[in-house]
């Protein structure tokens, strides 16, 4: 290993030593397995996350719509939530 790749190794193992402190050690481990789990969950989460702010900040109500498809995004993340302890 060439002294460039043992100090950015270093680098790392300190950054990710840092994060598990400032989150009590469990996110940090824990965030990247369970994205390799079930990844299209996650990436329908980050969807449906952005697709609620959207409806919450736009001036529109989408036909009388805007409330209850919040209300359903937030139940459809809360049952991916749930999907991704399994």
């Amino acid at each position: 290993m060439t002294n460039e790749s043992q100090s950015l190794s270093r680098r790392a193992a300190l950054a990710a030593g840092a994060i598990a402190l400032a989150t009590g050690g469990r996110a940090a481990l824990a965030a990247p397995l369970a994205e390799e789990r079930h990844p299209r969950l996650h990436v329908a989460i980050r969807e449906l996350r952005e697709a609620r702010h959207y409806l919450r900040e736009s001036p529109h109500d989408f036909g009388g719509h805007k409330a209850r498809a919040v209300e359903l995004i937030d139940l459809t993340i809360h049952h991916l939530e749930l999907c991704l302890k399994y």
